[in-house]
Parts: C-alpha cells; structure tokens; sequence
C-alpha cells in the first residue's frame, strides 16, 4: 500500500464561518423570517430582523450583521456587520461571540486583532466546538500570543472530544507521525475511530492503513480491506488507488488481479500519475487485462508528462527494447535521461548501455 497521504493540517485559513445566517435563522421561531429567507427574499428578512435588533434582540442583531457581511437584502457593509455583529455578542450570543473572533481574525469590518480573537473564542467556547479548534490554532500558529504546542493540542482535544470531525482527524495524523505531540499508535486509533462514525471517507482510509500495518490495533488485513473497500466507495482518490494495490497484492483477500486494474483505471481517468504508471504495467504483464503493448505506451506516456518518474524510465524500455513499437534507441537515451533527471536509479545504468552499445 502507499504511504498514508496527510490528511489536514490546522492552519490559519482553517477558520471559517461555521454560524452563519442559515444557523440563525434556522434557531430562530419566527416562521414569517424562516419563510421570507427559504425564498430568498432577503429584504423581507432584513427588515424582520432590524425590527427585533431595535429592541434588543440578540439573534435579531446576528442575522443583521450576517446580512450586512453577505450584502442580502442590504448593501454589503463589513463595517455594519461587525458593528451587529459585535451588539449581540454582547449579550452572550455563541455565534455572535464566535464570529467576532473569526472577524478579529480576519479583518473583516475592523483592524485585525488577535488579542480579541483570543477573548471572544475563549468566551464562545463552552458552546461552540469551532471556537475550541480555533484558539487551538492561534496557540499553535503563535498568533496572538507566544506558540505553545501543548496548549493548542489541549483545545484540539476539547474540540475533537465536542465531535469536531475534521479535528479527530488532524489529531490522528498526528498521533500517528508524532507531529507536534509524542507518537501514540493507541492515541491514534482512537480519534481515528471516533471520526470514523460521522461516515469520513479518510477516517475510514485511515482506519485501513492502521488495520494493515497493525499501528494502534491489532493487524487485520480483511478488516484493513473492508474499510478501504468504503473510503473508496466514496471516491476518496488514494482509497481508490490503494483498493486497487491490495486486489492486486491480495491483502485481505485472494488476489484479484482484474478488480485490480479496474480500480487503477479509476485513478487513471482522473489523471492521478501513479495510477497511470500502474495500468501501464498491468497492460505490460498482461494481469488483469488483455497483454497490450502499444496501451502500456500510451498510459506510461501520460503518466509520465505528469513527471512519474518510473513511467518515464518505463517508456524508454519499451523503444530500447522493440516493446510494442519499433525499436529506437535515440528514443529510449532520450527517456532515459528524463528519467534520469528525475532521480529514477535504472536510468542511468541504461544510459550507460546504450552509450556501450554504440560503441
């Protein structure tokens, strides 16, 4: 199987508006403003929701400065926005509270301002399971304050543990590296396995690699298989190409050289480099499909204008050796020495054949 791709990494730009004028609104018992909003008639919406902001209504005051920031139903005004926004997180609302950290974060309708981001997130918090990831990300990242790793992977916890998927995520990766925290396979495989009930293709993907390698849980290669069988179901790329590396290895299984190549041909179609190579190859061995020649050129051909470096190599031995074209030398030195340039160890030792050869 190949190695486990990264999955994500917490990073500024990972803040985003979770609590937006869908969730208010959505929260919110007035049917005439629900109504108004499905039909997208946001005028309607705007002066429902100025009336009650005039009298003090903190939801009224969020879907209004929502609405300002988004220019519905009113110009759009970031300024207003903030100035609306920031009336209803004064009176406690979460989303209110959330989003003047992510526009104190941003820039948005003032100064950037990481010391108030840092305020407000802390005072969201207890409520919104984002604003937990995001003070994660401010420690982490420095901003606002000096970086300390062990106080971001404790909100990441806080947040992982409030059902934040993409976190549980992130927080498996890196258990499972050790990047920013001690490695624990154990760790691991728990935030793995919580991320796997919400349905996440890379939790399953993940659950896969962990079940084949035997890191964190006990080595099984027919559960290793079932899970990647669902993370590639979901079309998840590296899934599909890795379900594809164990019909053909027979992880978990027989081998099954024909699903094998109809799983790599996915990836192919989808211009993944390596998938390419591999339906190449099956097309050069005959495993799976019909012995083609001339097929395993064109496939090692578009793998290689992707910069694979064994596809290159591998259309260099096809015209050295006659394979499925006319035998061409000044072809095959010149493939070889793309590959070569590309680092690929075979490369030069046939160079140095061909410069023998013309001897």
């Amino acid at each position: 199987m190949t190695t486990m791709k990264r999955i994500i990494l917490p990073i500024l730009a990972f803040i985003f508006f979770s609590f937006t004028i869908q969730n208010a609104i959505a929260a919110d018992p007035n049917e005439q403003l629900k109504a108004a909003y499905a039909k997208k008639d946001y005028k309607t919406v705007f002066s429902i929701a100025s009336k009650f902001a005039k009298q003090g209504s903190p939801a009224g005051s969020y879907i209004l400065g929502q609405l300002y920031l988004n220019g519905q139903g009113v110009k759009k005004d970031p300024k207003q926005a903030f100035i609306w926004n920031q009336k209803a997180a004064s009176k406690q609302h979460p989303g209110a509270m959330y989003f003047m950290g992510v526009m104190n974060v941003k820039g948005i309708g003032t100064k950037k301002n990481y010391g108030e981001a840092h305020k407000w997130f802390r005072k969201a918090a207890p409520k919104i399971p984002d604003a937990k990831r995001d003070l994660g990300i401010l420690f982490e990242e420095g901003f606002g304050t000096k970086k300390d790793m062990k106080q971001a992977i404790n909100w990441y916890r806080q947040a992982a543990d409030a059902g934040m998927v993409d976190v549980q995520l992130m927080l498996a990766e890196r258990y499972l590296r050790g990047s920013g925290v001690k490695k624990n396979s154990g760790q691991a495989f728990k935030y793995a396995n919580k991320a796997r009930k919400s349905g996440h293709p890379s939790a399953q993907y993940m659950l896969s690699v962990m079940y084949a390698n035997g890191e964190g849980v006990k080595k099984d290669e027919k559960v290793a298989l079932n899970y990647m069988k669902k993370a590639a179901k979901q079309k998840l790329p590296s899934a599909e190409y890795d379900l594809g590396v164990m019909y053909l290895q027979g992880i978990g299984g027989k081998k099954q050289p024909q699903l094998a190549f109809k799983q790599f041909s996915k990836g192919a179609k989808k211009g993944i480099p390596q998938a390419m190579l591999m339906v190449g190859d099956l097309y050069h061995d005959g495993e799976g499909v019909k012995q083609d020649y001339k097929q395993a050129m064109t496939w090692y051909k578009k793998a290689a204008a992707k910069g694979q470096p064994h596809a290159t190599y591998s259309v260099g031995a096809l015209y050295a050796n006659g394979t499925g074209v006319k035998q061409d030398l000044a072809q095959a030195k010149t493939w070889f020495d793309k590959a070569a340039k590309k680092g690929h160890p075979g490369a030069k030792e046939a160079l140095k054949q061909i410069a023998a050869n013309n001897q």
